[in-house]
């Protein structure tokens, strides 16, 4: 397990891997409703990013709040989500799905 968070690590020092990393992340999230592996996710680049404190701060969000948002019990907004990925240099955008158009 430690040379695959050593592995993630260093892929996500590549910004082209950042936005695959994450895309990939939401396109699971919207298969099977996983939000245990999406906030998992977010929290490695979060990491990768400078940590929580760094990120917290950046994105206005008191630290212990993000701390509880990406737990396994985490639920947060979809306000605060954009503000961390934001934090990280990333935003959300909206593409057309035709695979789900009838």
């Amino acid at each position: 397990m430690e040379k695959l968070d050593h592995y993630i690590k260093e892929q996500l020092k590549d910004e082209s891997e950042v936005t695959a990393f994450i895309n990939a992340a939401l396109e699971q999230y919207f298969e099977d409703h996983n939000k245990e592996l999406f906030l998992s996710m977010l929290k490695e680049l979060i990491m990768v990013r400078g940590g929580i404190t760094a990120v917290a701060k950046q994105s206005h969000i008191n630290r212990q709040h993000v701390y509880r948002m990406l737990s396994s019990k985490g639920n947060p907004s979809f306000e605060n989500i954009g503000s961390l990925l934001m934090a990280c240099g990333l935003k959300l955008r909206v593409e057309n799905d035709y695979r789900s158009i009838h």
